[in-house]
């Protein structure tokens, strides 16, 4: 992966098996990558819904990527800040979107202090 992609980062499964979310914030990937010239990849922390290679193409995702661990199957935030500090140094993102959820309020912050980065939140 580029080091200056902009990855969109989604778990758990509600509508039609996809992440909640997952949709709305690939479209805005999906333009954020355009506008800066980057590709748009998406990281699935958990089990990976049956439709999101679909769901990928239809956004112009690069590469669709998934973290199985017994420990994401459910939410819990030290894990998931855990598996996506170490994506993150393996990768080396330009920006990682999450979807508007209380669970992204959790992790946006503790990943962003641990890559010493900025965390951008509640953006309409």
């Amino acid at each position: 992966m580029s080091s200056n992609a902009v990855v969109v980062c989604s778990w758990g499964e509600t509508r039609d098996g996809l992440p909640s979310g997952a949709e709305e914030v690939l479209t805005l990937g999906r333009k954020l990558a355009e506008s800066l010239g980057t590709d748009l990849h998406w990281l699935v922390l958990g089990p990976l819904a049956a439709a999101a290679a679909a769901t990928a193409g239809r956004y112009g995702v690069r590469s669709l990527a998934q973290i199985e661990d017994a420990k994401l199957a459910a939410f819990a935030a030290d894990p998931f800040v855990e598996a996506l500090a170490l994506y993150c140094g393996q990768q080396s993102p330009r920006v990682v979107l999450f979807s508007q959820n209380l669970e992204s309020r959790l992790l946006a912050p503790r990943l962003a202090g641990r890559l010493g980065a900025a965390v951008v939140t509640n953006v309409v």
